[in-house]
């Protein structure tokens, strides 16, 4: 891991990222623009996804911790060796919990030109609507920049205060123009979340698009799909959890050959 490690750090990046948001409080919903300056020539090969995670999030995941320093035969780990092994999910506060990603974790295709100059600048752009269950004042942005063997190039990271702070750009990006579910009046929501025997997928279309829809496990293995052909406006799709294992799965909305995921926990 080392040497690896101190590769990176003398690799420079394709592009340094910035952040902007608005954020509205009444409706949650988090608009993102995530700007990459390139430092040097890029190409469509190039993908960029936006990553939101939380901090400080408790309560009960079904997740408890492993604690090698219980019994403080290990030495002192910040009051951990004061804690029994496992430590139960109750008791854990959980740093950089991954909440959602847009449009995917491979990234999006259409995010730059064929030809990428250096001092480029070009931005995308995403949006989010947050459950009132996440806690908007420990939320991150985080833009994520792929490099065409899907490694990430680099990062920026802002708080929504920090991002609103930057100001919201609207997207110069190749495919902003194509993008149905990452502009501000375009989102898609999954309720109830976590599911029991059914939840709803509710998305919001500007025009008349060709709409799929898929649910991935873990492993990545589908386990329900269908396409629902042409859809406009306003429009909720059932789904029947009834049939799946407990666990967390992926759903993924595709909209004219673009794909947004929202995580589905099934209890």
């Amino acid at each position: 891991m080392g040497p690896d490690f101190f590769t990176r750090l003398q690799t420079a990046p394709k592009a340094l990222i910035e952040n902007g948001a608005t954020w509205d409080a009444a409706t949650r919903t988090l608009n993102v623009s995530v700007t990459c300056d390139f430092q040097a020539a890029a190409n469509s090969n190039y993908k960029l996804a936006c990553v939101l995670t939380e901090d400080d999030v408790t309560g009960t995941t079904g997740y408890s911790q492993v604690n090698a320093y219980a019994g403080g035969a290990n030495g002192v780990m910040g009051g951990y060796e004061a804690l029994a092994n496992p430590v139960p999910a109750a008791q854990m506060v959980y740093n950089h919990v991954a909440r959602a990603i847009a449009p995917s974790f491979t990234g999006l295709a259409t995010a730059f030109p064929a030809t990428v100059n250096t001092g480029d600048v070009l931005t995308n752009n995403f949006s989010f609507v947050l459950p009132a269950t996440w806690d908007e004042t420990k939320i991150h942005i985080i833009g994520l920049l792929f490099d065409p063997a899907g490694r990430i190039d680099n990062a920026g990271k802002a708080t929504i205060t920090e991002a609103v702070a930057n100001g919201y750009v609207n997207g110069n990006g190749a495919g902003v123009e194509d993008l149905i579910l990452n502009g501000p009046d375009q989102v898609m929501t999954v309720y109830p979340n976590p599911a029991g025997a059914f939840t709803t997928v509710a998305i919001q279309l500007t025009q008349e698009s060709t709409v799929a829809l898929r649910v991935v496990d873990m492993s990545g293995k589908t386990v329900a799909f269908k396409n629902y052909g042409s859809m406009n406006g306003a429009s909720t799709i059932d789904l029947n959890t009834s049939m799946l294992d407990a666990g967390v799965y992926m759903i993924e909305m595709t909209v004219n050959n673009q794909t947004m995921v929202q995580r589905l926990i099934v209890e």
